[in-house]
């Protein structure tokens, strides 16, 4: 019979695993798209010098990234449901990803903005280093065609980082230890891999409550749809701005956060009582 200390000890290397394809692939990506555009760029402009065939580079690349990441989900949810099929098992049943009810649709959506909500106020409230800022600012910016950004920010990046994050890491680590172990290792790297310490801890946050939702909603479905309304937040408010003529970033932090939290607080809480109830499987998305 295995130790809990071996238990744990495999979980974090199969995590581990899941998380180096992830990582190698879209890695992997960027870097041969990366040396594919070099030559076309310099057979065009051949006076280029070194640093301005780099900087042109970069300018390409930014506006490639979006459409990168669309190609880089869908290798990857091949790649993942392809190894799933070779060991004789099923991607789908293993990460949970499954239709629930419409209420839980709702509150896993709005919870999810709701949450960027209230992490934005605290943004306004708490100093943060300028370096900090200009780090997360340069992370977050993206450049392309829009249908492109849309596909990568709101479908392509909640489905392949809940596949990975919550449906494999997650799922993996708590077959093999304390599901509190497994939630915070989970959130914690998919902070990190968000390269910038603001989106870092926020990213983390979210991870968290991404974990719970998985949890309360026992569906994969349930997180992708809470890191969907996180990332669609702005596009929401930019929709609400030009109906009722205001801008959302220049209400008050205060009662922003104050809304916000409650708002998050409360649909937390109605996961968890429709949980509870456990009858929750009747009318499907």
């Amino acid at each position: 019979m295995q130790s809990k200390v071996g238990r744990f000890f495999i979980g974090i290397m199969l995590a581990a695993a899941a998380f180096l394809v992830y990582f190698l692939v879209s890695n992997g990506i960027s870097i041969v798209i990366l040396f594919s555009i070099s030559p076309v760029i310099l057979s065009q402009n051949p006076e280029m010098s070194q640093q301005e065939l780099q900087i042109k580079l970069m300018e390409v690349f930014e506006a490639l990234v979006p459409t990168i990441f669309v190609l880089t989900t869908i290798i990857l949810v091949i790649i993942f449901y392809a190894f799933f099929i070779f060991i004789n098992k099923n991607l789908n049943e293993y990460t949970r990803l499954k239709k629930i009810q419409w209420p839980f649709v709702m509150l896993s959506f709005f919870l999810g903005y709701a949450l960027n909500m209230a992490s934005i106020a605290v943004m306004e409230l708490v100093p943060i280093p300028e370096t900090w800022i200009e780090d997360h600012d340069q992370h977050t910016s993206f450049y392309g065609p829009v249908l492109f950004i849309i596909l990568a920010v709101v479908v392509c990046a909640p489905i392949l980082e809940e596949v990975v994050f919550r449906g494999l890491i997650y799922t993996v680590l708590k077959r093999h230890s304390a599901a509190w172990i497994a939630a915070l290792i989970s959130a914690v790297v998919f902070g990190a891999v968000h390269g910038n310490m603001l989106q870092a801890i926020y990213a983390g946050v979210m991870g968290l409550v991404c974990v719970y939702v998985y949890e309360m909603t026992e569906s994969l479905l349930g997180s992708i749809l809470l890191h969907v309304g996180f990332n669609v937040t702005h596009i929401i408010n930019g929709i609400i701005g030009a109906l009722i003529g205001v801008r959302f970033d220049s209400l008050p932090a205060i009662p922003v956060l104050l809304v916000s939290g409650i708002a998050t607080a409360v649909m937390m809480v109605l996961l968890f009582n429709m949980n509870k109830q456990n009858n929750m499987h009747e009318i499907y998305i």
